[in-house]
């Protein structure tokens, strides 16, 4: 029971680290953005990477006057990030990434989220099992989680101490 404790911590811990981090990426290139930073257009690999870690809006429509003809067209919002007649529309996006990285710092305080660790394991790979296999899975977690912890206890308890002992005289 222990160890799974300690592997949960470490997921944690590494899921909000991970999330603490993308999140001031984010409201870091959104600063950029607002401020219109000339060079924005070297920071488009890492805002699309943030963009699709969140699965927000991928896309925007972007327009171009070309021979004096203004041309509308669907593009990466990464690719538009120096368009200025679709900045309403990106300033929107990233206030949604924002929102989804507060939403799963948050989330990893909610003792729910953890109690439905592996539905929730799953619907990250997206696999998203119906309402009765998901709860099959949840109980079937936590009675193995607590059968071993039980089991692994009484073996510790009766096998540690003479394998202990033997091991100290052989030491000795």
């Amino acid at each position: 029971m222990a160890i799974v404790l300690q592997i949960l911590l470490v997921v944690w811990v590494f899921r909000l680290l991970t999330n603490v981090f993308r999140l001031c990426a984010t409201k870091f290139y959104f600063y950029l953005f607002k401020n219109n930073y000339k060079h924005l257009n070297r920071c488009s690999r890492p805002v699309g990477v943030l963009f699709s870690k969140a699965n927000t809006q991928q896309y925007v429509v972007c327009t171009e006057r070309r021979y004096s003809v203004k041309e509308m067209y669907q593009d990466y919002i990464s690719n538009c990030l120096t368009d200025r007649h679709s900045s309403n529309k990106i300033s929107k996006i990233f206030n949604n990434t924002i929102g989804v990285y507060s939403y799963r710092i948050r989330q990893n305080f909610y003792p729910v989220f953890w109690l439905t660790a592996p539905v929730n394991a799953l619907n990250s790979v997206n696999v998203h099992p119906n309402t009765i296999l998901s709860v099959l899975i949840n109980i079937l977690f936590w009675l193995i989680n607590f059968s071993a912890g039980y089991f692994l206890e009484k073996f510790l308890d009766n096998n540690l101490p003479t394998n202990l002992l033997s091991t100290f005289d052989k030491l000795i």
